[in-house]
């Protein structure tokens, strides 16, 4: 069976996290994205990037051993072009994946 794993939406920022300030353990937002084509959602998928300095000309991004992209699945929903797409995201910084909860925001 072949898949297809072409983005459907744009891109958007879930959350900054500075490691010389306090970290909130609890975080919660939601977030939308517009569809860029026609086709079926069942995941979002997370990345990370890492900056290095304070202006961010160096940086890393997702590796196999450091914050690798990960898919998390969503119930499988139909979209054209130009739909909006509501997630409510919520986890517990440092808790792992059983902790990390995502859903379609109503």
């Amino acid at each position: 069976m072949e898949y297809n794993t072409t983005p459907l939406t744009n891109v958007e920022f879930l959350s900054k996290i500075c490691f010389s300030e306090p970290i909130k353990e609890d975080f919660s937002a939601n977030i939308q994205f517009i569809s860029e084509q026609t086709g079926i959602v069942n995941s979002a998928l997370l990345s990370s990037k890492i900056l290095i300095n304070k202006d961010g000309s160096i940086s890393l991004g997702s590796t196999f051993s450091l914050n690798p992209l990960i898919a998390i699945p969503l119930p499988e929903r139909q979209v054209n072009v130009g739909d909006k797409i509501a997630i409510f995201v919520e986890y517990k910084f440092g808790g792992g994946f059983p902790n990390f909860n995502i859903s379609y925001a109503s």
